[in-house]
């Protein structure tokens, strides 16, 4: 539910976070 909630209130925010977390798996082993 908070994850929808941060979508739904800041676009930018979870845009962020999600290429934050691309990132990481691209990074990852």
């Amino acid at each position: 539910m908070s994850g929808q909630i941060a979508f739904i209130g800041g676009g930018n925010m979870a845009s962020a976070i999600i290429q934050g977390l691309l990132r990481q798996g691209a990074a990852g082993p």
